[in-house]
């Protein structure tokens, strides 16, 4: 009848397995912080009887099953079976709908992650370096349906090396609302892979439109430290929102660390210009929202915001 979160816990082992799967009214589980690994497959069987849980953070010290050290399921070098897979495929918990992951899981660990029934609104994948691109790709085509809220870093270290080769990182997401990301996995070019949002048989446009992210609203571009290059300008992401890739931006959340604040600098200038015709489009944006009863971000709250320290 335990019904009180677990969160924070930095003791547990494969022993305590056996209580937690007693668990069964429990609703969030953070086990992020334990750090004693523990096996895939022993963990997996006793979340199976967690039909309540909602919130789950993987260990980062997750144990590797032994067919992930296998040479295939190494980063770039995957090339295990569909029925491979499907043989040591872990159920997560029916209800589940945030999901944290973090450490050193591999290709094949996350794709044997199943996502049936798929209701998975939250995702988070950090500090995770041996996660290629493809495997992250794979996964989000998985859960992409309902997903409404992502944060993709930071330390994915192949993730950026797939971003310098122009690779398409996402599926079509057409719940995602807010989406959280390292500097280092966007270039320029990324807002240019995909197609302005498509129109309905009629030829209108409007709440029929669909694109890559059709609802997203808040952007929020970090970085890990200091960055001059115009690899990502704020006319790229004008241009995207004008043109219709991002259609329902509103919000875009930028770390000062990329300099777009540096109002009067040298060689800075004209980027704080465009920051500023930026910030002017959201807020109007966000007006038309509301006078058509539409959106979900109020004028006041749409724009361009700077977060962090230099």
């Amino acid at each position: 009848n335990l019904r009180t979160d677990f969160q924070n816990l930095t003791e547990a082992s494969i022993n305590s397995l056996a209580a937690l799967s007693k668990c069964i009214r429990l609703q969030t589980l953070d086990l992020s912080l334990v750090s004693e690994a523990i096996p895939h497959a022993s963990l997996f069987h006793a979340l199976s009887s967690l039909i309540n849980l909602q919130t789950l953070y993987i260990p980062r010290a997750f144990a590797p099953s032994p067919e992930a050290n296998t040479p295939e399921a190494r980063p770039f070098g995957f090339k295990a079976s569909a029925s491979k897979i499907q043989a040591h495929r872990y159920e997560l918990p029916p209800n589940l709908r945030v999901l944290q992951i973090s450490g050193s899981l591999t290709d094949l660990s996350l794709l044997q992650f199943s996502t049936q029934p798929r209701k998975l609104t939250h995702l988070a994948l950090q500090h995770c370096p041996r996660l290629s691109a493809l495997s992250i790709y794979g996964f989000l085509c998985e859960v992409s349906p309902h997903l409404t809220t992502l944060q993709l870093g930071p330390n994915i270290p192949l993730l950026s090396q797939s971003a310098s080769y122009d690779m398409n990182m996402f599926p079509p997401m057409p719940e995602l609302k807010e989406l959280s990301i390292s500097f280092e996995f966007l270039k320029w070019r990324y807002f240019y892979h995909y197609p302005p949002a498509e129109t309905s048989g009629n030829g209108e446009g409007g709440a029929s439109a669909r694109g890559i992210f059709p609802s997203l609203h808040t952007l929020q571009i970090d970085a890990q430290e200091d960055v001059y290059l115009r690899e990502l300008d704020p006319l790229n992401i004008w241009t995207a929102v004008d043109t219709g890739v991002l259609p329902s931006l509103r919000v875009l959340k930028v770390h000062r660390r990329l300099g777009w604040q540096e109002e009067g600098v040298y060689g800075f200038h004209e980027r704080w210009l465009d920051v500023r015709d930026l910030d002017d489009l959201l807020k109007a944006l966000a007006a038309e929202d509301r006078q058509a009863n539409e959106g979900c971000v109020d004028e006041e709250d749409a724009g361009v915001i700077f977060m962090g320290m230099r």
